[in-house]
């Protein structure tokens, strides 16, 4: 095994400056296997040679034989390639969990293997923090509660805020469509002096404002431009959300209502992202969209083995 993983190390570092070949997913229909993959390199044509080995095994076959599609000599370079295995004809049967792998040969270049597992990721989870959202902008909108405040009579002003985090769970392992459950937080507090509308004398007032959103989203994963390392997605969905606003002041006569609920529980999310993995499992998350948290998402994914 360890002979194993030197030698795809020296394979991943020579497909820089050759050719890239990425099994993208493994399906299983009646009593045939189907291998879809993308293949990219200087050269046109290649040979295409598929092994398959237990996952408990140290030792790939032999070239599989019973196979047809985008496999043999004279292939050329290009996206969602398939390959098909007829499994009776090569064994009496394929149980448990097994590994597939791919090789491209060239004449005037080295040999690049890429390997899939029939073990796929079914979920994965992740956790993130938005940046540049509108909770700063939307406190200050509401601070005149009740007619308080003397229109721009502010000063000494002073806003914390707790960016939107959260976290996200993916299910189903379809190479292009998936569910994912969203849950973010975010708070805002708001601290000023000011000019009372009624009275105008001078007092302090401080606001908190807190969102919690639950969400279900729709992924749509681009399958042929994926790999395993790299996965491109687009999401769209809606969801419950939760605002509450807390009003204090030093104005003796002001009306307090500890919860002043928005109106409209509604939120939604358009967003299109990108899922780099570092390893196997561990990755990283880059999202742009609007509505539901920030304009920005970024965090770390872990995915099923």
């Amino acid at each position: 095994m360890k002979y194993l993983c030197s030698f795809l190390f020296v394979l991943l570092i020579i497909s820089l400056k050759s050719q890239t070949i990425n099994i993208i997913s493994v399906e299983q229909k009646n009593q045939k296997i189907y291998i879809n993959y993308n293949l990219t390199g200087t050269q046109n044509k290649y040979d295409i040679k598929i092994y398959v080995k237990s996952k408990l095994s140290y030792s790939w076959s032999d070239a599989l034989i019973s196979v047809y599609g985008d496999v043999g000599p004279d292939q050329k370079v290009g996206y969602n390639k398939q390959i098909i295995w007829d499994v009776l004809k090569d064994r009496d049967g394929l149980t448990g969990e097994w590994i597939f792998g791919i090789e491209a040969v060239s004449k005037k270049t080295k040999t690049n293997k890429d390997i899939y597992s029939t073990n796929n990721p079914k979920w994965s989870f992740s956790s993130y923090v938005d940046f540049f959202s509108f909770l700063k902008s939307g406190i200050q909108f509401n601070r005149n509660y009740n007619s308080e405040v003397t229109f721009d009579s502010e000063y000494n002003e002073s806003i914390t805020k707790i960016i939107p985090i959260g976290l996200k769970f993916v299910s189903g392992n379809d190479k292009d469509f998936r569910f994912s459950f969203d849950f973010n937080y975010s708070k805002c507090i708001y601290d000023f002096e000011y000019e009372s509308f009624s009275s105008f004398n001078n007092y302090s007032m401080n606001i908190e404002k807190s969102i919690f959103r639950a969400s279900l989203f729709f992924e749509f994963h681009n399958s042929k431009k994926s790999d395993k390392y790299y996965e491109p997605y687009t999401i769209f969905g809606f969801g419950y959300k939760q605002s509450n606003y807390i009003f204090e002041s030093t104005n003796p006569d002001f009306e307090l209502e500890e919860n002043y609920w928005l109106l409209g529980n509604t939120t939604f999310r358009f967003a299109k992202g990108f899922n780099f993995y570092l390893s196997d499992n561990l990755g990283i998350l880059l999202e742009i969209g609007i509505g539901g948290g920030g304009m920005l998402r970024t965090g770390l994914i872990y995915r099923s083995s």
